[in-house]
């Protein structure tokens, strides 16, 4: 038995302590890069993610910008179903001119486009098939801007545009 002085067997011993303790640190400092870089690569996205978000973005402007201004498309499609017995259906796309120096009535615009296409349907609703036969074109589009500028107290609208309109039976 080894007493007291260092033995054949004390060197080979603390040297593996000594290398699963390096081990042990590096697993550890490895473990710890692989978590960071994985809560890295989840709040920052891929770089083809990345890619493709700034590309939408700058598509979504650039059609923003292409748009006339002073036309507000924003109303999207209204339905409706004429009084008639039968119930025609309406299909309609609102497009309201607006003075495009006033930032107000845009602003107004866009806070009230649920209750404008409300307005639109309910007028619709409330017409027969014939009333809305293209021959009324003209008292259609006075009506409804008449309607809207009712519900608008910043400014009014220039004229009304129907750039897809369709009856169908």
């Amino acid at each position: 038995m080894n007493r007291g002085g260092r033995g054949p067997g004390d060197g080979a011993g603390s040297r593996l302590m000594m290398l699963d303790r390096t081990l042990r640190v590096v697993l550890a400092i490895a473990v710890v890069a692989l978590v960071a870089g994985t809560v890295f690569a989840l709040f920052s996205g891929t770089p083809r993610a990345t890619l493709e978000r700034r590309a939408t973005e700058d598509a979504a402007a650039s059609r923003l910008d292409e748009r006339p201004r002073g036309v507000f498309f924003d109303l999207g499609g209204v339905r409706a179903t004429t009084r008639d017995d039968d119930g025609t259906l309406v299909l309609a796309t609102i497009a309201i001119a607006y003075d495009d120096s006033d930032a107000a009535i845009l602003e107004e615009l866009e806070d009230k486009r649920a209750r404008l296409r409300d307005a639109a349907a309910s007028y619709f609703a409330s017409k027969s098939r014939d009333e809305l036969s293209p021959a009324f074109e003209g008292l259609v589009k006075a009506e409804l801007r008449e309607r809207f500028d009712a519900m608008l107290s910043l400014g009014s609208v220039d004229e009304i545009w129907l750039p897809a309109f369709a009856i169908i039976d």
